[in-house]
């Protein structure tokens, strides 16, 4: 389940499961807390989630509608938003992204695109739940 058929050598059919490992710079959280105090750092953070989650899926819509040029700005506010709050390999898929976008390498986009998708999805899953155990 999950996994992605591609057709191998000699037409064999080879199912991928591609799985991504999320980083988080959890001295970039404890200073945003330091900083903000923890009721205003875990808002912008919940702040910062939400505008991410709705970042991803405009990358997903203007991929499929190739629009690269919305796909690079988002890519863009996706790799200074996930910065912000420590999501550091987030914001490095992000910025590859962005910087395929300008690119007429469609392959490597369309791999870059689905990552920054699974990645930002378990990215956000993971601050969610780094949040709820430091509560």
């Amino acid at each position: 389940p999950g996994g992605r058929e591609i057709m191998g050598i000699n037409g064999v059919i080879i199912t991928l499961h591609p799985a991504e490992h999320v980083r988080l710079d959890r001295d970039r959280i404890v200073e945003l807390g330091m900083r903000l105090g923890p009721v205003a750092a875990e808002d912008l953070i919940s702040r910062t989630m939400e505008d991410l989650a709705v970042m991803l899926a405009r990358v997903g819509r203007a991929y499929m509608a190739r629009d690269l040029p919305e796909l690079a700005r988002t890519a863009g506010d996706i790799r200074q938003h996930a910065a912000h709050i420590g999501m550091t390999k987030l914001s490095r898929v992000a910025a590859d992204a962005e910087d395929l976008s300008s690119l007429k390498d469609s392959p490597s986009l369309a791999a870059v695109v689905d990552r920054l998708s699974r990645l930002g999805e378990r990215s956000l899953m993971a601050v969610w739940d780094l949040q709820e155990h430091s509560v």
